[in-house]
């Protein structure tokens, strides 16, 4: 019954809103002869776009428009969010539409809508379920619906370092002097943060070991626990795909290993436990389907290609000028350009 009172509360304010913003047009309308019809309903573009982005534009109408923020002492719904029902190693799109733009996640549910504006998937969730948090996944901003403001708490810095881990200078340090301690998740079972175990979907277990060797070799894994090392590299930006979708697209390979690298290095992860499932994905593309997660194939074999094929895409095969020469003579031992040199060097180290 409070849920039905609550649905025709805020169906009554939305449609106070609408008319209100009729009102408004109206009146625009008057001092802008001459002008295209404002009072136009907005394409469905407009009405799953955010405007919070821009902060010096705001959409009129049915839009998102920009939000206001409010502290999270002053939203009643803060305790609503419920960590146990959040996932983040799954695909970031909308469980409505599949679209990957503009994807918020229900903090009571768990589930990805689109949009938060008027007659969005989120927006009709919040209705329907009675769930009001939700956190924009691109940005980790948590926003309040239908009221449409933004909470800003601490209380949501471990969501968001779920969603995204970050590892200071004296994380790293941790880490590397081996004084990582074990930690509890959410249902208190202890995992050692580097040794957490990866989920097997289907068939993919050959490539969990891989990945769990890779991650435990320490100069690779210090690269890839930096973001700034992996968000972008040069077949991303070759591809013109950013390395933060979800968009399974090629040169995405590194992006997805150092997400799952920094997922498995997680102090304060919510499960003791990892799903591979984005990495998988970019996995089977980067090779066309050479590997997959229906058949099992040879460790070795794939130990050999994602070794190759993640240098190929951090140095687009050599081809990336002086960063790529640097991540070269890195890779392999610092030996020297000159070709005839390197073969005396090699030559010298056979003789000896």
């Amino acid at each position: 019954v409070s849920r039905k009172k609550g649905a025709l509360y805020y169906i009554s304010m939305k449609r106070q809103r609408e008319e209100e913003s009729k009102e408004v047009d109206k009146s625009q309308d008057k001092d802008t002869e001459g002008k295209n019809d404002v009072s136009a309903p907005l394409s469905i573009k407009n009405e799953f776009s955010d405007d919070d982005d821009d902060q010096t534009s705001f959409r009129r109408g049915r839009g998102t428009g920009k939000a206001t923020v409010k502290k999270g002492s002053e939203c009643p719904y803060l305790d609503m969010i419920s960590r146990q029902n959040l996932d983040f190693d799954f695909e970031k799109c909308c469980s409505v539409s599949l679209s990957r733009t503009n994807v918020y996640v229900c903090l009571v549910c768990g589930k990805c809508f689109q949009g938060r504006g008027v007659n969005t998937y989120a927006y009709t969730h919040s209705l329907e379920s009675n769930h009001h948090m939700f956190m924009k996944l691109d940005s980790g901003r948590v926003y309040c619906l239908p009221d449409n403001y933004e909470v800003l708490d601490s209380s949501l810095d471990d969501i968001r370092h779920v969603r995204d881990p970050k590892f200071s200078s004296d994380d790293m340090d941790r880490i590397r002097s081996g004084a990582a301690k074990w930690s509890l998740a959410l249902d208190g079972a202890e995992y050692m943060p580097g040794l957490m175990g990866l989920s097997n979907e289907k068939a993919h277990d050959y490539a969990n070991c891989v990945v769990q060797l890779l991650v435990r070799v320490p100069p690779l894994r210090d690269f890839l626990l930096d973001p700034a090392n992996t968000t972008s590299t040069p077949a991303t930006r070759a591809a013109g795909t950013a390395a933060g979708s979800s968009a399974v697209a090629a040169g995405q390979l590194v992006p997805r290993l150092g997400e799952l690298c920094r997922k498995l290095w997680n102090a304060r992860a919510f499960r003791g436990q990892v799903s591979p499932h984005e990495f998988i994905q970019a996995m089977m593309a980067s090779s066309s389907k050479r590997f997959t997660m229906d058949v099992r194939s040879d460790p070795v074999a794939f130990w050999t290609w994602i070794v190759n094929a993640a240098h190929t895409e951090l140095t687009m095969g050599g081809r990336e000028g002086e960063r790529g020469r640097e991540r070269e003579r890195s890779r392999q031992g610092n030996q020297p350009d000159n070709k005839s040199n390197g073969r005396v060097s090699m030559n010298n180290s056979q003789n000896s």
